[in-house]
Order: C-alpha cells, then sequence, then structure tokens
C-alpha cells in the first residue's frame, strides 16, 4: 500500500511525482538486477551459499487522512502541519483540513461501520465508487497487458529469438533495456507527471508500447532472424539494430504510462473509507494477472511465435482507447473532489477531462469558502464604515 501512504500524505500540486517515486524505486531495483545478471555471467566462480541481504527500517507517520477518517481530528491536523511544514492557520493547510473532514464528515454520516461488509456493500451500491473501482482494475489489466512482465522475466530469451546472441551479449543487451527504463522514468517522475499530468503521457506512451510491439511482431514473421545465432558481419547493425531500437522505445513508451499511471491513479481516486481495500485489490489483479502472463508466455512463444508480440499489441491498442474515453486528467485536483467527478459517467469522462478551476476542489469546500471570503469582506467593511464614522 506505499502508492496510498505517499498518496495520501502529498500535497496534490506534487501528488503525482511522490507517488511515482514507489515505481521509480522499483525500476531502480529491476535495472540493477539486470546488470547483477550480467556482471554474475562474466564472474561465473561464485559461492551459491552466499545470500548476503540488506534490511532498511523506515520510521514514518501515520496520514492525516487515516487519522481524521477514524475521528482524531487533532492529531490529523498536527500530521497535516508537520507534513506541509506549514502553520495550522495557513491558508493552504486550512483548505486541504476542510476538504479532509468535509469528505470524514459525509462518509460518516451516510454509512455507518467500518468492518469489510459494510466497505464491500458500499463500493458494490454506490455507482460512484462501482466506477472508480471499474476504472483502476481494468487500467492494472491493461497495465499487464502491454507484456512487459514478458520482457522483463524473458529478456534474454526474447532478445535471442530476434537474433541476439546468446550469452553475454544477450544480457548485456538487456541490462541496456533496464537502463533506458530507469532514464525514463527519472524524466516521466521529475518533469511530467506533475506538469503535463496522467492521461496524455499514458496514451501516448501505450501507443509507443503498441507500435513497438507490433513492429517486434512483424520483424520476427517477415526477417525470420536465427534465434540466438547472431547474424554475419555488418548484418548486426543493418538488421538487428531496427528492432532493438523498438524494443528500447517500448521502455520508454512503458515508463511514460503504464509503469506508473495505475498506480497514482488508484491512490488518487477512492475516498477515505474504502481505499485500502480498493488498493489491495487492485495490486492483487496486478499480481494474479502477472501470474498468469507470465505462466502463460513460454507456452505462447513456442506455439505462436511473433504472434506473441501481435497479441500484447492488440490488447495495449485496446487500452488505448479505454484510456482516452474513461480516464479523466487528475493532476490538481484534490482527492477529495474524485467524488463530484465521478458522480459522472464513466464513458462519457473524455468530455470533462481536464477541470476548471471550480473543480479543482469539492464544492462543499469551495461553497463554504467563498461565504468565509464574504463573510470577511462584510467584517472588512463595517470596520471601514466605523473609523470613517468616527473621523467624521
Amino acid at each position: 500500500l506505499a502508492p496510498q501512504y505517499l498518496a495520501e500524505n502529498s500535497p496534490k500540486t506534487i501528488r503525482g511525482s511522490l507517488t511515482t517515486s514507489y515505481n521509480l524505486m522499483n525500476v531502480l531495483a529491476l535495472c540493477l538486477a539486470f546488470w547483477v545478471n550480467y556482471a554474475v555471467s562474466l564472474w561465473p566462480e561464485q559461492d551459491p551459499n552466499d545470500n548476503t541481504s540488506w534490511q532498511l527500517a523506515l520510521v514514518v507517520i501515520e496520514t492525516p487522512r487515516a487519522l481524521i477518517s477514524k475521528g482524531k481530528k487533532d492529531r490529523g491536523l498536527k500530521n497535516l502541519c508537520k507534513l506541509r511544514g506549514l502553520p495550522a492557520d495557513h491558508s493552504y493547510v486550512h483548505q486541504e483540513y476542510m476538504e479532509i473532514n468535509a469528505q470524514a464528515e459525509y462518509e460518516q454520516s451516510q454509512y455507518k461501520g467500518y468492518n469489510y461488509i459494510a466497505v464491500f456493500k458500499d463500493i458494490g451500491t454506490n455507482a460512484s465508487n462501482r466506477r472508480r473501482f471499474f476504472l483502476a482494475v481494468m487500467l492494472f489489466i491493461f497495465h499487464k497487458g502491454t507484456g512487459t512482465d514478458s520482457l522483463n522475466y524473458f529478456a534474454p530469451e526474447i532478445f535471442a529469438m530476434i537474433g541476439v546472441p546468446r550469452g553475454s551479449s544477450s544480457l548485456l543487451t538487456v541490462g541496456i533495456y533496464g537502463l533506458v527504463k530507469l532514464i525514463a522514468t527519472v524524466i516521466y517522475v521529475t518533469l511530467i507527471v506533475d506538469r503535463v499530468g496522467r492521461r496524455l503521457p499514458l496514451m501516448i506512451g501505450a501507443t509507443i508500447q503498441d507500435c513497438a510491439m507490433l513492429y517486434i511482431g512483424l520483424f520476427i514473421r517477415f526477417a525470420n532472424p536465427e534465434a540466438g545465432g547472431g547474424t554475419s558481419a555488418g548484418g548486426y547493425v543493418g538488421i538487428i539494430w531496427p528492432v532493438m531500437t523498438a524494443i528500447y522505445l517500448y521502455a520508454v513508451g512503458w515508463s511514460f504510462g503504464h509503469c506508473v499511471a495505475p498506480y497514482v491513479v488508484a491512490a488518487e481516486i477512492f475516498p477515505a473509507r474504502i481505499r485500502s481495500v480498493c488498493m489491495s485489490f487492485c495490486l492483487f489483479t496486478n499480481w494474479i494477472v502477472n501470474y498468469g502472463i507470465t505462466s502463460a508466455t513460454p507456452h505462447m512463444m513456442r506455439t505462436m511465435g511473433y504472434g506473441t508480440f501481435l497479441f500484447f499489441s492488440i490488447i495495449t491498442f485496446i487500452g488505448v482507447g479505454f484510456v482516452c474515453f474513461c480516464l479523466p486528467e487528475l493532476k490538481g485536483r484534490s482527492m477529495e473532489s474524485m467524488d463530484d467527478l465521478f458522480s459522472h459517467s464513466l464513458w462519457s469522462m473524455f468530455r470533462r477531462a481536464y477541470p476548471t478551476s471550480d473543480e479543482l476542489v469539492c464544492h462543499d469546500v469551495r461553497e463554504q469558502l467563498a461565504r468565509e471570503d464574504k463573510n470577511d469582506g462584510t467584517h472588512v467593511s463595517m470596520v471601514e464604515e466605523r473609523e470613517a464614522g468616527k473621523r467624521v
């Protein structure tokens, strides 16, 4: 539940970058694993019983949203001030605290109890929650349907399938693939997710993945490379590198889209009452689909050959259409404003894809802030009139 924890603690202006840091660490670990495999292939004399491991303990504080939803408002406000580095009377903290309180009070007034039966009933009977749940689960299914785990787990076999020589050369190519993913993910986390958003990079990245998978499949079908046999002198550059470029472009598209978007969206859209359960189910879906695809990949490669890559290309293309119609832009929206957003049909979200300034804050808090501003203005006017009367 790391993405949920990061999203709940993050200010909305940089929530995307902080939440995707979870994925950045995963990609970093994967990149290191690829290069460790390459190093081991060059250093064969290793002790198989050497199982050194590192452990790191982190001290974290409870999220303000979790505390306030449990009625611990004072502790929630204290942690919110600590996380934002601002006093309790600051306008930014005041607005965010009001939004969190408003959602918590609404949920507590509408629903009683925090047992799992009540939570699942809330997901199933509330149309807004059903839309969010369906959106998040489908994003994770398309996330795995791009075939990225097949490339991660069977990269040496896939590179050999397109003609890269087996052994250290194949593992070196895999290491470069991991490095490309890492660099692209760093660029996305630091420069794109909170400036451009989630929706557009996901559609562009998935389209790049789709085209790359299509090219790889057609390459294997028509070029008919010798699996793992390498090529003649000069042929490696002329034949293999175009498809290698497609694989590296696939890594870039993955890092700009499906690598991080499902985690960010799932961590942002659910109300506090059901967020943990929904996030858990999304990650369960992520890993059960991952297990199914990676278990099937060796058989698909043996029986379908190039069709394996065309299959992933088709699934990715369908996913692009789903994102275009059903995923709104979440950049800059408060987590509490999602209630207003998902009161509309999921299939009409493309009409509300990009929020207006009023839609960045939930309507209840927006109205309350407007009343407070009006009262402050009235108070100032009364003071000014009183001072003017004294001068007269």
